[in-house]
């Protein structure tokens, strides 16, 4: 079976091997999220974000496709999932070696920043 790419792009980054996720941060439409060297998140969706009102983040017309998220700590883990049990869309979940982050894309906000005790090296996500 030979498998056709449904679209491509060029990374500017550098991705780090194993520090890759997909979510759903909108709630409608996947995103590709990948840790890079320098503590940086790229952040992927195609057709790109706009801002929709004070409604926060939406995939739709823009001249960027990607965002980038600073986080300032070499990044161990990445993961996507659901933190708001009541919500459709995902957050992202970044692990450093004395932090844990969860960020919500869709409102451009830090929502847990938590210290912790141990290096993390493995973030997983269930319900």
């Amino acid at each position: 079976m030979v498998y056709n790419a449904a679209f491509s792009f060029k990374i500017n980054h550098k991705i780090l091997s194993k520090l890759v996720t997909i979510g759903s941060f909108d709630g409608q439409h996947s995103s590709l999220a990948c840790a890079t060297v320098g503590g940086k998140v790229f952040i992927h969706t195609p057709g790109g974000f706009r801002r929709n009102g004070s409604e926060g983040i939406s995939a739709g017309e823009s001249s960027s496709d990607t965002n980038v998220l600073n986080i300032n700590q070499t990044i161990k883990c990445i993961t996507a999932g659901k933190f708001d049990p009541s919500s459709d869309r995902d957050y992202l979940f970044v692990g450093t070696q004395t932090h844990l982050q969860v960020y919500d894309v869709y409102n451009n906000a830090d929502v847990l920043f938590h210290q912790v005790k141990a290096k993390l090296c493995l973030a997983q996500v269930s319900q």
